[in-house]
């Protein structure tokens, strides 16, 4: 495989959840049986929710809760409150209002949850493979898929899909702004912009192999992280969009066979953050791409990256093998290790519950 070594075939593996991973770890499952729901209680103070992956096939996507309190990490949160188990790959988490939006990538589905005590709201079936849910008001949300070309329109009220706006390519990392909303088309390289009010793709623009993510800075530009497609040698880039015209004003080229992913900013939207080797730190005002990562990944295997908008503070899964439990690590601004713990299996998201 040109320009990929065995970390970045094993990571390519478990962030494209579509592709069949070595029969001999992963076989076919069912989720696990149900169990007498039981009463989660919930401390004050500071709460982030960890999503879990977990094995492709397997049905052991999990979550759990970290308590700032007492610095606990407590697993296995949703089948303690409902019973059952949460399926198979939890690929992502957004919250809005008093509501989590869990989205299970292969069981195509979301699992709505109540913010104060993780109980089931209901399940948003009729996906096929949603990736990332964005909310855009209290009734309404849009999911991308990996294989509808497509992103589905969800009515919140009745969790219920009542339509789908067609995009010609895998969708994958959404933002919406000002009555647009913007899509990362992974596999045409091209970034779709979608009238809400029409709900028609107004306009699009090729920025680079693999569009994933995009986030907006404090000067309204979008930044598109774009990392590549499986077996394409073209390198990951990062790209600036203008808004106002539509158009690229800056791109930084990756170093040929890197593997570069989740691009998050920081909360006063000044300092973009991804993964290169290491979490990378970036000023929005930079020419260059940064030398050298903040925090060196040394022989750990990051996976999840978040940071907390009350303190700045870096959040960092550490997948290792993709089979054994990840390590959860919390960093401050600097750099610094400030927590450290075990986690569930492929732990990649990081939810702060404010």
């Amino acid at each position: 495989m040109e320009n990929y070594n065995v970390k970045n075939f094993w990571s390519n593996i478990r962030r494209f959840s579509s592709l069949i991973l070595l029969v001999s770890v992963f076989a076919c499952r069912k989720d696990g049986p149900e169990e007498e729901p039981q009463q989660f209680h919930i401390s004050s103070g500071e709460k982030v929710l960890i999503g879990e992956e977990g094995n492709f096939q397997f049905g052991n996507a999990s979550l759990s809760l970290y308590q700032a309190a007492d610095s606990s990490i407590n697993s296995g949160i949703f089948q303690s409150a409902n019973g059952r188990a949460l399926g198979d790959v939890c690929q992502s988490l957004t919250a809005f209002d008093e509501k989590i939006f869990a989205v299970i990538n292969n069981s195509g589905k979301i699992e709505v949850l109540s913010k104060s005590d993780f109980r089931s709201l209901g399940t948003i079936i009729g996906m096929k493979s949603p990736r990332y849910c964005q909310v855009i008001s209290r009734n309404t949300a849009f999911v991308s898929d990996y294989k509808a070309n497509a992103v589905y329109k969800v009515d919140l009220s009745r969790l219920k899909v009542v339509d789908s706006i067609p995009i010609r390519s895998w969708t994958e990392g959404m933002i919406d702004h000002q009555g647009k909303l913007y899509v990362c088309g992974k596999s045409s390289d091209y970034l779709y912009k979608v009238d809400l009010a029409t709900q028609q793709v107004e306009d699009s623009i090729s920025v680079g192999s693999g569009p994933a993510g995009a986030v907006l800075d404090a000067n309204d530009q979008l930044w598109i992280l774009c990392e590549g497609n499986y077996g394409d040698s073209r390198p990951c880039s990062l790209v600036r969009l203008n808004l106002g015209d539509f158009s690229i004003d800056a791109s930084f080229e990756f170093s040929a066979g890197r593997t570069v992913s989740n691009l998050i900013i920081s909360a006063d939207g000044l300092t973009l953050y991804f993964l290169n080797e290491g979490v990378c730190q970036m000023a929005i005002s930079d020419t260059k791409l940064p030398v050298n990562p903040l925090i060196p990944e040394l022989g750990q295997t990051f996976y999840g990256l978040a940071t907390n908008y009350l303190n700045d503070e870096l959040w960092i899964s550490d997948a290792k093998d993709f089979i054994s439990k990840s390590t959860i690590l919390r960093y401050d601004a600097s750099g610094n290790l400030l927590f450290k713990s075990e986690g569930g299996i492929n732990a990649r998201s990081f939810l702060f519950l404010y």
